[in-house]
């Protein structure tokens, strides 16, 4: 068996607050997720009931978690250190809205979709700073898997590496593979993905590492749509955030899809569409979100303008939408 490799995926903790009275449910939630978020403190943003989902599941020697739950903030000070030593990293992915970490002095805004890896081994803050429910997935790592490729470079130079690299957007796409697996019961496969992710965080450390040159003339359309795909969740995301991200010009963004009689905005709004429905498709239960939290988290500033595209694309409105695909659950 291979390093890291393990024959059978065990559920540590699948829970739910339901049924429990409000003034339980933030306490109860606490004590659900103590055990993998090591020494991490939650902290309540709103006074409501907190109605939450959570499920881990041991992965050999990663830990993956599942977490739905209304917006909160979390940190791990020298305190919590001292008392709960634990130097795992955790490598986070929310869908739901974008996040914010505070860690080695940076403050960092991180969008939708975008992979975050936190040093549980120094303090830090994280909240999801939107309204709104918060779904976050983590593969919390041992330090030893990654110390190799921390050699040459820090957590902080990766995470500024994420969204400018290839294998940054390949990343990304994996954790979301991995997620859904896990999502719709597929443990062995969603668990069998933990190497190849490992291994892009390897890759994206070594670029980060290493200054990348040239990318005006190397850069591929396949490769700019990757990383807008999981940017394009943000409101205020266009083409002008993306050259930035990848360190080029607009134009050159523009000339790759002329290439391909293609451009940008067309691109941008099929995604988004795409990205809306299935989220109409995936939102139920407790996770349910209204139509007007779909269009805001697939990038659309205008509900209207999401009704009036969305029917010209789909033939219906979002609403009736949902209703054909789960009838009963509006």
């Amino acid at each position: 068996m291979s390093v890291g490799e393990s024959k059978a995926v065990d559920v540590i903790v699948s829970t739910t607050t339901n049924g429990l009275r409000k003034q339980e449910t933030f306490a109860y939630f606490c004590d659900a997720i103590c055990g993998i978020y090591t020494g991490i403190e939650p902290r309540r943003t709103a006074d409501s009931t907190f109605d939450a989902a959570f499920s881990a599941y041991s992965l050999g020697d990663c830990t993956f978690a599942l977490m739905s739950a209304p917006r909160h903030a979390a940190e791990r000070t020298r305190s919590h250190r001292a008392t709960y030593p634990d130097d795992s990293l955790f490598l986070n992915f929310c869908d739901s809205s974008e996040t914010r970490l505070v860690q080695h002095g940076i403050d960092r805004q991180v969008p939708s979709s975008q992979p975050l890896l936190i040093d549980n081994g120094q303090d830090f803050k994280f909240e999801a700073p939107q309204a709104g429910r918060m779904r976050l997935h983590s593969l919390r790592i041992d330090r030893d898997r990654l110390q190799p490729q921390l050699k040459h470079t820090d957590l902080s130079r990766i995470n500024d590496a994420v969204p400018r690299s290839h294998f940054g957007a390949m990343l990304a796409m994996q954790m979301r593979l991995m997620c859904g697996a896990f999502a719709q019961g597929k443990l062995k496969l969603g668990a069998s993905m933990k190497e190849t992710i490992i291994d892009l965080i390897g890759e994206v450390a070594a670029e980060s590492a290493t200054a990348t040159g040239a990318r005006q003339n190397t850069l591929s359309l396949q490769s700019i749509k990757a990383v807008a795909s999981w940017q394009a969740g943000d409101p205020g995301f266009g083409i002008n955030t993306l050259a930035a991200a990848l360190r080029v010009t607009p134009r050159t963004i523009q000339s790759r899809f002329a290439a391909a009689d293609e451009t940008f905005s067309d691109w941008l709004l099929e995604h988004r569409l795409t990205l809306a429905q299935d989220r109409l498709m995936a939102s139920t239960g407790s996770s349910r979100q209204t139509i007007g939290e779909i269009a805001h988290g697939c990038g659309f500033t205008s509900v209207a303008h999401f009704h009036r595209v969305f029917r010209q694309r789909y033939g219906q409105p979002p609403g009736s939408f949902r209703q054909s695909i789960l009838p009963g659950m509006l």
